[in-house]
């Protein structure tokens, strides 16, 4: 997503602009002793209001472009997780580890419950912040009987290879910090097909984007119960370490959760308002401008007339 940056002008601050024996002289204030402006305090008034007309030209460009192309392709299943509570993971099938070793999923299957979490590690959006704040909130849970646990990172871009994984795996060890961890920490790569059925096994929907390598798809992870059986989800990019530790207790005895909170929240790239929703969003945002146009066209009209009103009747003379 492309960002614009905005400056922001200071309208109508007294500010230092000239130095006579170390002491800064206010444009705003300063007059000459014949009671007239000086060159400084008349112009302030004309900044101001050459500010305001760089503004007003702005919104008018903005006010004046076009409506954007409402696409009718976002589908719903993009925007949040399939919340497959009780199903089980596919553990027949093989995915390749960092290591380069194709194990099955049901390897991991056993005595711990099991932290899924799907990404691409070349994504230049919200995976790395979904990942950075469940490896911190994972960091926070006290180890233990019912709170240890096997991680499952699984990469949705077929394109990355087992070293692309184990150089993030080593970065996310790291961030983890915790003694003993290292051989429960799994990141694995497979073909598109591979990937996409244990991703809708999971409930987890992505669509791959125009741009090389980027992907469309939710935030969150779930945790699934030692035998791979799906207990609960956890979902955006906040996750509180006392909920993680309670789902993973309840899934390390077998039981599962509630469905949660369906957070809206999609990594992806895009410009284009789009949507059922997308005219009346354009139109309230093109009325909204249209209505900061009308105030600062009064206040430039203001400004003027006051310049006017007291250039025609110029400061007594200081006896």
């Amino acid at each position: 997503m492309k960002r614009t940056c905005s400056r922001i002008l200071h309208l109508g601050v007294r500010r230092p602009v000239a130095a006579f024996d170390g002491q800064p002289q206010l444009a705003a204030t300063t007059r000459a002793p014949s009671g007239r402006r000086t060159k400084d305090s008349a112009g302030a008034p004309h900044s101001r209001v050459g500010g305001l007309l760089v503004l007003l030209a702005l919104l008018v460009l903005l006010l004046a472009s076009p409506d954007p192309a409402i696409a009718q392709t976002t589908s719903p299943a993009l925007q949040a997780y399939d919340q497959r509570i009780g199903e089980a993971l596919p553990g027949d099938l093989a995915l390749t580890e960092q290591d380069g070793v194709v194990r099955p999923i049901r390897s991991y299957f056993g005595q711990r419950p099991l932290v899924v979490l799907f990404g691409y590690h070349q994504c230049a959006q919200l995976c790395s912040v979904v990942s950075d704040a469940a490896i911190e909130s994972l960091r926070q849970v006290k180890p233990g009987p019912g709170t240890d646990f096997e991680f499952l990172y699984v990469s949705i871009d077929p394109q990355e290879t087992p070293a692309e994984a184990a150089e993030a795996r080593t970065r996310d060890l790291r961030r983890f910090d915790q003694p003993g961890a290292a051989p429960h920490w799994h990141y694995l790569t497979g073909s598109e097909h591979d990937v996409r059925r244990l991703a809708d096994a999971a409930g987890f929907h992505y669509q791959a984007l125009p741009e090389p390598r980027q992907f469309s798809h939710p935030s969150g992870f779930l945790v699934a119960t030692p035998d791979g059986v799906i207990s609960r989800y956890f979902l955006g990019v906040d996750f509180a370490p006392r909920d993680i530790a309670l789902g993973l207790r309840r899934a390390s005895e077998g039981k599962t959760g509630e469905s949660v909170f369906n957070l809206v929240l999609t990594c992806v790239r895009g410009g284009q308002i789009t949507g059922r929703y997308g005219p009346v969003i354009w139109r309230v945002l093109q009325v909204s401008v249209l209505a900061t146009v009308l105030a600062l066209g009064w206040g430039i009209v203001h400004l003027l007339r006051q310049e006017r009103r007291s250039a025609g009747h110029p400061a007594p003379k200081t006896p």
